[in-house]
């Protein structure tokens, strides 16, 4: 059972509704109501609503059953201070029945338009070369030692960070990286001022450390925790919302920052006070950024555990299979849904990049002593969203290879559709919208960017911004099956006869590749824009809806 609720309420010649719809029922995914900044003015958006959904405790299959479940008091109680709210400048717009107004126009999904495989924040992405690869990406990896930007406890050169990002971004990319301190094979990537302080550092000839190049530092002296805590801290005041920046992966400790030393464990392991110093400093230090770990055994305090994304490192091999593979880690942890709030990345093991794509599904690949897994299967259960492959970039592919790495591609993170679109205008030269968006993904988007709407006149091929929404709570729209309400409203200024309403998410890097909507008319007018439908030229319906 669905009850909208609405009461109008004039703003400043505009017209502002307060419209809550209670589901009865379950699965419905929680949010609330968020308030507006400020009142729309000549060519400003009035920024829009997020759901409000009140969860039932049971389903309601009539009612008598509602009346029980909700007297008229206590349905009083709850409702008269949400119609109060709306004087004070609060919005919530229902999902589900759209009540009156302009017509909804439906929009056919359509996953396969040209340009969606290049989504940014999503997909496989390659290691940072300095040169544009052919197949489609929107991120670029690449990993640094901490002695090349920490040279003190307080003192840092953060332009080897700077290089990467700025020329990353330069082919419209976002950067995902990670700082270690101990990869194998590579040289000490220790700071040297801490060795030279008397950090003990060891050995070692396993794990692809030819002719023992790097050195692990004893993970329990006090000045090394000291010193990491310090610079996740100092990263994040560097770093943390930077647009050209995707996604960062705690990193550090352990082999190529992964957390472990195997074999060497627990004989060199981290104490966990240790790592949770390390942790509560990402805590404190990323507010914005998303922060992916290797596993949840890093910690013990559950506060810790759901503070981050996972990226798993063996994916497609180690990732369902055995009980101590990625996947039965998340769910011994109670995280099997941490998806929903944070992402999930990570690279496929090596050993399998060469062939995965070679069929689909993808044929078992015998490593050591077990094989392979399904790769679509290892997506679905994760719901992951991006994937290092740099075997994918590194060489020419088969047409077999191709389409079958694409398939893959589309597989990983978030799909957004725009179901429906509702248009109406009222007497005052308001413009009311209103969308119908459906995840078809695995995963949702991860960050707030901003809906940006503009007229378009066909004619002339010119465009002119209406506004932008900024609470569009983007990250709530879940790949569940259903359909989100989003709204957006302006005051037109200026004649809209023949034009039509575009809409896109911006992406916050200059030069950054769009977000395209899995809807057939994505860039039907102008690249990187969704058409909706044509303005209308005159009143339409009622405001109040």
């Amino acid at each position: 059972m669905d009850i909208l609720l609405v009461e109008p309420a004039s703003r400043r010649g505009g017209t502002l509704c307060l419209a809550v719809q209670i589901n009865f029922g379950t699965n419905y995914p929680d949010s609330a109501s968020t308030q507006s900044k400020h009142s729309p003015s000549c060519g400003e958006a009035r920024e829009p609503s997020a759901n409000f959904t009140a969860r039932a405790p049971h389903p309601v299959s009539s009612m008598q059953q509602f009346a029980q479940t909700f007297p008229a008091t206590s349905l009083r109680r709850c409702v008269v201070p949400l119609l109060a709210a709306s004087s004070l400048g609060f919005i919530a717009s229902a999902r589900g029945d759209p009540g009156e107004g302009g017509a909804w126009k439906s929009d056919a999904h359509a996953p396969e338009i040209a340009g969606i495989e290049a989504n940014p924040l999503k997909g496989m992405i390659p290691f940072e070369s300095g040169t544009r690869r052919s197949f489609p990406h929107s991120m670029e990896w690449f990993y640094l030692p901490l002695r090349d930007l920490q040279k003190g406890d307080s003192e840092f050169d953060w332009e080897p960070i700077e290089r990467r990002l700025e020329k990353i971004a330069g082919r419209g990319n976002h950067s995902v990286f990670r700082i270690y301190l101990d990869y194998p094979g590579k040289p000490i990537g220790t700071p040297q001022y801490l060795i030279d302080a008397g950090v003990p550092m060891r050995g070692y000839t396993d794990a692809g450390n030819h002719h023992s190049a790097s050195k692990s530092p004893d993970w329990n002296d006090p000045r090394l925790i000291g010193a990491l805590e310090s610079f996740i801290l100092h990263l994040g005041k560097k770093y943390d919302g930077d647009p050209r920046i995707g996604f960062l992966t705690a990193g550090l400790y352990g082999f190529w920052g992964e957390w472990h030393n195997h074999p060497h464990d627990p004989g060199w392991e981290m104490r966990a006070e240790g790592r949770d110093r390390l942790l509560n400093a990402y805590r404190q230090a990323f507010a914005k950024t998303h922060v992916l770990l290797r596993n949840p055994m890093g910690t013990t305090n559950p506060g810790l555990k759901t503070s981050f994304g996972y990226h798993d490192d063996s994916f497609g091999y180690e990732t369902l299979r055995p009980e101590w593979a990625f996947f039965p880690r998340l769910h011994q942890n109670g995280l099997v849904e941490i998806w929903k709030q944070k992402p999930i990345g990570g690279e496929i093991r090596p050993e399998l990049q060469a062939t995965i794509f070679d069929a689909w599904p993808n044929l078992p690949v015998i490593v050591g002593s077990k094989a392979s897994e399904d790769l679509s299967e290892c997506i679905n259960a994760t719901h992951a969203s991006w994937m290092l492959n740099e075997r994918l970039f590194a060489g020419s592919l088969t047409d077999i290879q191709r389409k079958n790495a694409l398939r893959a591609q589309r597989l990983l993170g978030y799909e957004l559709h725009v179901a429906g679109s509702s248009i109406d205008r009222d007497e005052k030269n308001n413009l009311h919208v209103r969308l119908k968006i459906r995840n078809a993904g695995v995963a949702p988007f991860y960050y707030e960017w901003p809906a940006e709407f503009a007229s378009f006149d066909p004619a002339t091929k010119m465009k002119r911004v209406l506004g932008r929404s900024t609470n569009w709570n983007v990250p709530d729209i879940l790949p569940d099956g259903r359909e989100y309400q989003r709204e957006f409203s302006c005051t037109l200024t200026e004649s809209t006869r023949g034009r039509r309403l575009l809409l896109r998410l911006v992406n916050p890097l200059e030069n950054g590749k769009p977000l395209r909507f899995a809807n057939a008319r994505q860039d039907g007018d102008l690249e990187g824009w969704l058409t909706l439908q044509d303005i209308p030229d005159e009143i339409t319906g009622s405001t109040t809806r």
